[in-house]
């Protein structure tokens, strides 16, 4: 399989490095590297169950939790949902079933079965963005707002669109439809519609553009990309400030005086990733899976001195040299001062092209974890799993096979990170993959599994943040693998217990159903949803042509007054 490297435009002055060093560093090795975007679930009012791709059983949906390819949502009477792609937002009115049948890097193709959705496309970028309905295919191909209804029975698509074009695929035909109208799509091999005035605005339309509106006066937007999903939450939940040594942080508030980051959530097991957390708090989303956190005390913060040059934690926002960070490396731990606070230090919003900025590569958790088989008994009855978050400068190193492209990129996309840092994480990696290599075909064993020994990150590798006080978090296996809430089940880690443990990049647990399925049981409701495929569902791994069909193959159209 061949890589294809994509080179961020973060930092000019390391191009010329990065691409040498993925020429240099890159074994032949073949990679399936993950989407670097999902589907975030930042709304739930009502009935609304959720379905993890690959499963039969359906869950109550939890808020933030990330969605992708194969997912599906199911809302049930006066129920709504929101999702957001980066500056997409996809609402769900009631009894309405959605599955995502591809969501990655150029192209979100949603199905459609039955039910509402009301389409916000801000910005498109060159990407697809496509609708599926059991009787035709819809592609936007103008940022605008476009409602698309499928009745019970599937039998008719009506869409609506308040601004936009779209473009309409059914019975190997198509047309185009322009702002400013609505039509009603009918049959299945072959297709005729309706075209109608637009209608006036319903509860589910004033909700829909209220919620827009809310995005658009986002005062966040002027500190991280619009692409970034999850940034409008920021507003309500914390404020703003500029650091002498990041720029631009933002702070929570509405958080007790111990709080730190990654603690009110819960694990879940969501493919290809693995373990990700899903934040309780509407802003952890964001904070969660972009960025870097910093503990602020006194003026100074946990960034790392930049002593560790060729390890993983490196440097400071402005020179990589992190003189004025908090922690120096020599193994002092914070004192627990009342006086300091955490800061999230969001994603540099890089210059951008024709208006686009590049998005931030997703994580599905920022941060290390500590300890192994011997340590893990200090941390929870019957053993547990331990973890901090990574300050900025300091590399993530996915518990996931990637390519050093992808090693790069989700760094360099979200913090500010010197070189050999990122050199010395694609050289564990090979190392890594090469050994298990070796061992599996000299013992003829399965690829070595993080469930039965854990990953370990290299020596001499100082974490800023593992000595902030209140910084590790640690539970019971039991509550990590069941995706039950971490804050509850906490217990308190001892200093020395977490300077004895090493730091780990994955959680050596194996997932159970629980894992997968999240913080929730079956929910009877969703039974009703329709989860066959969608007549009209077709492959979108390419932009759908600009023109419509030639006109001996347009469907029939008719003109008509809005409906009553």
């Amino acid at each position: 399989m061949k890589n294809t490297v994509r080179l961020t435009n973060f930092c000019g002055r390391l191009c010329v490095a990065l691409c040498l060093l993925i020429l240099v560093v890159q074994p032949v090795f073949a990679f399936n590297d993950p989407p670097t975007r999902v589907a975030r679930l930042n709304y739930v009012q009502g009935d609304v169950s959720f379905q993890p791709g690959g499963e039969s059983d359906w869950g109550w949906a939890a808020v933030n939790r990330p969605m992708t390819t194969g997912d599906s949502l199911w809302t049930g009477d006066s129920s709504r949902a929101e999702l957001h792609v980066g500056s997409t937002a996809l609402r769900v009115g009631p009894q309405t079933s959605v599955s995502f049948l591809n969501l990655d890097d150029r192209t979100m193709q949603t199905q459609l079965n039955s039910g509402t959705i009301d389409l916000r496309v801000r910005n498109l970028y060159g990407n697809v963005i496509e609708v599926d309905t059991p009787n035709i295919a819809f592609t936007a191909l103008r940022p605008g707002d476009y409602r698309i209804t499928v009745d019970p029975n599937g039998d008719f698509t009506t869409i609506t669109l308040r601004a936009g074009q779209g473009r309409v695929d059914g019975g190997g035909q198509a047309f185009l439809v322009d702002g400013g109208s609505q039509v009603q799509i009918s049959g299945t091999d072959y297709i005729s519609y309706d075209v109608y005035d637009l209608p006036s605005r319903d509860n589910f339309d004033q909700w829909s553009y209220t919620r827009g509106l809310r995005e658009d006066r986002s005062r966040s937007a002027r500190y991280v990309s619009p692409e970034l999903t999850g940034y409008e939450d920021l507003d309500q939940n914390g404020t703003w400030r500029v650091d002498r040594n990041y720029g631009p942080v933002w702070t929570p508030t509405h958080v007790s005086q111990d709080w730190a980051p990654y603690q009110q959530g819960h694990w879940a097991w969501v493919d290809p990733w693995g373990w990700t957390w899903v934040d309780d708090a509407a802003s952890g989303f964001v904070t969660s899976h972009y960025g870097r956190w910093t503990y602020i005390n006194n003026g100074y913060n946990s960034g790392n001195s930049g002593q560790n040059n060729g390890g993983y934690n490196n440097g400071g926002y402005n020179s990589g040299s992190g003189n004025g960070g908090y922690n120096n490396g020599s193994g002092n731990y914070n004192n627990g001062s009342n006086n300091g606070y955490w800061a999230w230090v969001p994603p540099r919003r890089s210059a951008s092209r024709g208006g686009y900025s590049q998005p931030p590569v997703y994580s599905p958790a920022l941060v290390s974890f500590v300890g192994d088989s011997n340590s893990w008994q200090n941390f929870g009855n019957g053993g547990g799993v331990a973890w901090f978050p990574l300050a900025p400068g300091e590399v993530y190193v996915p518990a996931y096979q990637t390519s050093p492209a992808y090693i790069t990129r989700v760094n360099v996309s979200n913090t500010a990170v010197q070189q050999p840092a990122i050199t010395s994480a694609v050289n564990f990696i090979n190392n890594q993959v090469a050994n298990n290599q070796a061992n599996n075909q000299a013992n003829n064993q399965a690829n070595n599994q993080a469930a039965n020994r854990p990953a370990a990150n290299p020596p001499a590798v100082v974490y800023a943040n593992q000595k902030v006080a209140g910084a590790v978090t640690a539970v019971p296996r039991a509550t990590f693998v069941n995706a039950q809430p971490v804050a509850p089940a906490a217990v308190k880690v001892t200093v020395s217990a977490v300077a004895a443990a090493p730091v780990v990049r994955a959680a050596p647990v194996a997932p159970v159903k629980a894992s997968v399925m999240g913080a929730s049981a079956g929910s009877a409701s969703a039974a009703q949803a329709a989860t066959a495929p969608a007549a009209g569902a077709r492959a979108s791994n390419a932009p759908a042509p600009a023109a419509p069909a030639p006109a001996a193959s347009a469907p029939a159209v008719h003109t008509a007054a809005a409906p009553p």
